[in-house]
């Protein structure tokens, strides 16, 4: 949830989320500026795709 929370201070922080610019050609993700309970509604709707 980090990640959706605050992409750049993972960026900088995270050694995963380090690579992932790398892995994705530079493409960094963008900040939405979500609330906790909107990301996690977001993840909650993940969990029902499987």
């Amino acid at each position: 949830m980090n990640m959706i929370l605050d992409p750049q201070l993972m960026v900088e922080e995270d050694r995963c989320a380090k690579d992932l610019p790398v892995e994705f050609n530079g493409a960094a993700m963008a900040n939405q500026n979500m609330t906790e309970d909107q990301a996690r509604d977001i993840l909650e709707f993940f969990r029902t795709l499987n």
